[in-house]
């Protein structure tokens, strides 16, 4: 058996950056609806480099995400502008870029500026999979496993739980032991975006989340030292607190976590870092009256938020678009 690549505690604060809302697929899960031509939305060369550099001098890590970040060919430039500020580099990305005959080349290049390079998988199985990214998706996610284990970078499989994959969850391990996978994050598939089409057929229920979260901390211990599982903050609730997680959108507007955009404030393109930290203050002021998503962190079936006067109870449910700053 390999043994893992040294894994660390990232820098904080942790700071999501979304470079691009194209996407080849058009995943059942996907919690911004990437790839929809409607939103034409994507910064400008100028204002990606303007914005990385501007969060690379206040944050610890950046996570390039989208739609899919490599169709934004900056993308390499961008991970050296930021590791140059001693950022730790993070990439989410559905593989397909990796199945292009300059792979190798493209790995070289970004190998000395990235930490960890996640590629999302959605089942153990091509059926499980490929019923929610598309179909031969689970072999392009296999293939690009394979090939990352060969550079000097930490290699991640991110996976959403829902209805179909919930049973699979010690068969993701095993399979990222065989691909050579260093890490596994597990989040909850929420009630948004595309998803949100998909809601009866996907959504796990209170109970079911609660079952995972136990299975999770059993394999954990089962494999520890073997691969690091960790949980994405729609189950730990960690983008409750304060100073850790931040999202920066498309658009440069900046939001407590990942799955609310609709808090978005300001424009991270026109901020000098001390105005960015502001704005970080103002974001963490936001977590104590606006309850971002339920999470494991809760109590599911009484918590609630108070806001504007309007006693909002959660009941197992998600708050999006009922609670707005």
């Amino acid at each position: 058996m390999v043994e893992l690549k040294k894994l660390k505690k990232l820098k904080r604060p942790i700071v999501m950056y979304s470079i691009t809302e194209e996407c080849q697929l058009r995943c059942k899960h996907c919690y911004n609806e990437s790839g929809e031509s409607v939103k034409n939305c994507d910064p400008s060369t100028e204002e990606l480099f303007r914005v990385t550099e501007n969060l690379a001098k206040v944050a610890g890590a950046i996570n390039f995400t989208g739609g899919e970040p490599f169709l934004r060919k900056e993308l390499p430039d961008l991970l050296e502008l930021s590791a140059e500020y001693g950022v730790d580099n993070i990439v989410t990305s559905n593989g397909l870029r990796l199945m292009e005959t300059d792979a190798h080349q493209l790995l070289e290049r970004i190998e000395p500026n990235l930490y960890m390079f996640k590629v999302g998988v959605m089942g153990a199985t091509p059926k499980t999979n490929d019923y929610i990214r598309g179909k031969g998706q689970f072999e392009t996610a296999m293939k690009a496993l394979d090939l990352m284990a060969n550079y000097d970078f930490v290699s991640c499989m991110k996976i959403s739980l829902d209805k179909h994959n919930k049973h699979e969850l010690e068969d993701f391990v095993k399979l990222a032991i065989e691909h050579r996978a260093d890490e596994i994050v597990f989040g909850q598939l929420v009630e948004i975006g595309r998803a949100s089409k998909f809601l009866s057929d996907l959504v796990l229920s209170v109970d079911e989340l609660h079952r995972a979260n136990d299975d999770i901390y059993q394999l954990r211990e089962k494999y520890k030292g073997v691969v690091k599982l960790a949980r994405h903050c729609t189950i730990s609730g960690l983008c409750q607190d304060e100073g850790h997680f931040y999202t920066v959108n498309s658009r440069g507007g900046m939001s407590p976590c990942l799955m609310r955009e609709d808090l978005a404030i300001g424009d991270v393109a026109k901020m000098d870092s001390q105005n960015i930290l502001y704005l970080m203050e103002s974001i963490d002021k936001s977590r104590k009256v606006v309850k971002t998503h339920n999470s494991i962190k809760d109590d599911l079936t009484d918590d609630c938020c108070k806001h504007d006067g309007e006693l909002h109870k959660t009941r197992g449910k998600n708050l999006y678009s009922e609670v707005h700053l």
